[in-house]
């Protein structure tokens, strides 16, 4: 007959091998949280801020489009903005690679029409940060960014 003899560890050996993968969970989560992270999906958002349409398009690869859209008596401007985003804990930090700045004014001229447009488009590389609240899991239901709020947008 067989005896199979169990293995025996040493109290000492059990609390290393404890203490190690415990250390090994917490210093894998700061270095994840330093690196930040993405949406896990892609995720549309929009407010009227001070008149204006505001939205933003966060991508999971790490992309973002921001755009706002203000208009009145005839005037309309829209600006935007592009680059990469990360989400470090609470926070929101923004590379920004180009922006872009577009209007359009109607004339009032007794001569006929004389409607004006311009524009403007620069590439740079700022860096910003936001406060960052996600409503639900992973912001599925919206986000307050610097405390505006912005609701899930489904429409491009």
């Amino acid at each position: 007959m067989n005896h199979i003899k169990p293995r025996v560890f040493g109290l000492g050996l059990l609390v290393t091998a404890l203490w190690a993968a415990i250390a090994g969970g917490l210093y894998a989560r700061a270095a994840q949280d330093s690196e930040g992270k993405t949406f896990s999906a892609s995720r549309l958002y929009y407010a009227m801020v001070n008149g204006a349409l505001e939205k933003w398009d966060f991508y999971k690869d790490g992309t973002f489009l921001h755009q706002g859209v203000a208009a009145g008596s005839g005037t309309s401007v829209r600006h935007s903005e592009r680059g990469t985003y990360r989400i470090l804990s609470n926070v929101l930090q923004l590379q920004i690679s180009k922006t872009a700045t577009a209007f359009l004014t109607p004339g009032t001229s007794s001569r006929g029409n004389n409607t004006q447009m311009g524009g403007s488009a620069n590439k740079n590389a700022e860096t910003r940060q936001m406060k960052l609240q996600l409503v639900g899991p992973d912001g599925e239901n919206g986000v307050v960014l610097n405390g505006t709020t912005f609701k899930v947008r489904h429409w491009n």
